[in-house]
């Protein structure tokens, strides 16, 4: 049967009723004086988690702690750019190793939202503002990530190549218990 034909046959049944979820009138979709498609200004997402990866020959977790701050620089991958431009001040960071360490080393916090990158003056490369948090007392290497039913499907195992690799709050959980964090 194709696709939407099953729905279709149920619709066109005598007495058929749209199973489409409707929003009751009393309980609008969107936040009162909000639009569809608008945010208001006062509307504050939870904070976003994310896994920045580092070869730790070039920057490793050690130091970003003995520095207490850096610009997150060189993501130049489309897909891993549109990520960082969603880092806000605030998001929790898990810092990866890469290389023949791989693994989740360390966390961090984003300490600016995504800017442009001023080294480079093209608005499209951005950056973040890092500061370091604590090293996990057991690094979860790559190993896990694939071998774990909630790890597995992280971009991290699905799109490997990717540098900025968003998480959702059952992967950080997964990830902070396999921690001991």
């Amino acid at each position: 049967m194709k696709r939407g034909a099953l729905r279709d046959a149920a619709l066109s049944s005598p007495g058929a009723r749209d199973p489409t979820p409707r929003f009751p009138p009393h309980q609008p979709p969107f936040p009162a004086g909000c639009g569809a498609g608008e945010r208001p200004a006062t509307l504050r997402l939870p904070m976003a988690a994310w896994l920045f990866k580092t070869e730790p020959s070039d920057y490793s977790y050690d130091d970003l702690v003995r520095d207490g701050r850096v610009v997150w620089e060189g993501v130049s991958n489309a897909t891993a750019l549109i990520h960082l431009r969603k880092v806000e001040k605030g998001d929790f960071v898990v810092v990866y190793h890469t290389g023949g360490e791989k693994r989740a080393v360390g966390l961090a916090a984003a300490a600016s939202a995504a800017y442009p990158d001023p080294k480079l003056g093209d608005p499209k490369r951005v950056v973040v503002d890092l500061t370091p948090g604590k090293a996990l007392p057991e690094p979860v290497p790559l190993a896990t990530f694939r071998e774990d039913a909630v790890l597995k499907t992280t971009d991290l195992v699905r799109i490997s190549r990717l540098s900025i690799v968003p998480l959702t709050d059952a992967h950080l959980a997964r990830l902070l218990a396999l921690a001991k964090a």
